[in-house]
């Protein structure tokens, strides 16, 4: 959060147990549910899942005056950050540098993600001239070799389309003379690339990105948990991450294995901590469907009904909220079962830190 005012307003909400004074502080869309890849590990298109997540909805990219009312109602709220993913290839939505104007006229940073391939030099011109904030590039292989394990579907020249797109954006990012977009290249470690993690760290530095982050795989889908590491597996790859990290360090090129080392070393688990992300976040489907969570299913209402502003502070925003201010509470929601290496761990924990002295004045759930 950007400001003293807003965390205050985050700190009041949570003393009085329901009600958020503050809007979400980001919000994640899905853009679109297209995409021109089959990556092994992806809980929508992955090859080895028979009935991959969410098949069944209708609505393949999000409808852009749906887009603009979202936008509309975030900017009332102070949201700070838009993030363009979700199920597929955000760079497929016909208008979404339409959307990227729409974000920024509404006062919001904007995060897309992209599996890279598409950034051709036509493609690279509109993000550096829209003013984009942060790239995040997801590439699961540092080699061609790699790639053809985790794309098995898929054409292994995408390898060098990323990397080459990746030079052709810092090289249009020089001319500019500008740090804009931010780029992150995102490493998922898995079974097929834990062995050698120098050729990603290589890339990120010989293209000129920002920043590298490494993540254990997150297998939300019985089907890849054979492409996750062992735990023998997962002490050599922490390891070799102590040592990536200093390297990092000494190129100035940002990371999180930091937060990475901790999912390895605390087995894996979200910890005791209760659950804040109602507070601070939100995913919006692109049918328009309010998800509480990026990996849940608990629907908190739909946009093509009520203003987003309604929903934020809602009857089943204020239940849940209360319920998940205890551990007890986040234990009894069947629908929130993938808290394994929560995204949002770290957030919850800054968070807890400082209203744990708090908590005892603040209105407890039931009364």
């Amino acid at each position: 959060m950007s400001s003293i005012k807003k965390k205050l307003n985050l700190l009041l909400g949570l003393i009085s147990g329901e009600k958020a004074y503050t809007g979400p502080a980001y919000v994640s869309v899905d853009v679109t549910h297209r995409c021109n890849l089959k990556c092994l590990c992806c809980r929508y298109h992955s090859p080895v899942i028979e009935e991959p997540y969410n098949r069944e909805s209708q609505v393949t990219d999000i409808p852009f005056d749906l887009f603009e009312k979202l936008c509309a109602a975030l900017k009332l709220l102070d949201t700070d950050l838009i993030i363009f993913e979700g199920g597929g290839e955000p760079l497929l939505h016909p208008r979404v540098f339409d959307m990227i104007s729409t974000a920024k006229r509404a006062d919001m940073d904007v995060m897309l993600y992209t599996n890279g391939v598409l950034l051709n030099e036509k493609i690279i011109k509109k993000i550096v001239d829209s003013g984009l904030d942060h790239l995040k590039i997801s590439l699961w292989a540092g080699s061609k070799e790699e790639y053809i394990l985790n794309y098995p579907e898929n054409d292994p020249d995408n390898f060098d389309r990323v990397v080459h797109g990746l030079e052709t954006l810092q090289s249009f990012r020089k001319v500019k003379k500008g740090k804009f977009p931010y780029v992150c290249l995102c490493h998922p470690i898995n079974v097929n690339n834990f062995q050698n993690i120098d050729p990603i760290v290589h890339l990120a530095e010989s293209a000129g990105c920002d920043a590298l982050f490494l993540s254990p795989l997150i297998t939300l889908d019985e089907s890849i948990k054979q492409f996750a590491l062992a735990k023998d597996e997962e002490r050599l790859i922490s390891k070799s991450l102590r040592g990536v990290m200093k390297r990092l360090d000494s190129l100035s090129v940002s990371h999180n294995i930091r937060q990475t080392l901790l999912n390895y070393n605390i087995n894996n688990s979200s910890g005791a901590l209760p659950c804040y992300i109602g507070w601070y976040y939100v995913r919006v489907k692109a049918d328009g469907e309010i998800l509480f969570c990026s990996r849940c299913d608990l629907v908190m209402g739909d946009l093509n009904k009520n203003d987003f502003g309604e929903i934020w502070n809602g009857a089943k925003y204020s239940k849940i909220r209360k319920q998940l201010r205890t551990r007890e509470g986040l234990k009894n929601i069947t629908e929130c079962e993938h808290c394994v290496n929560c995204c949002h761990m770290m957030n919850n924990k800054r968070i807890h830190n400082i209203f744990k002295w708090f908590a005892p004045f603040s209105r407890q759930p039931g009364i």
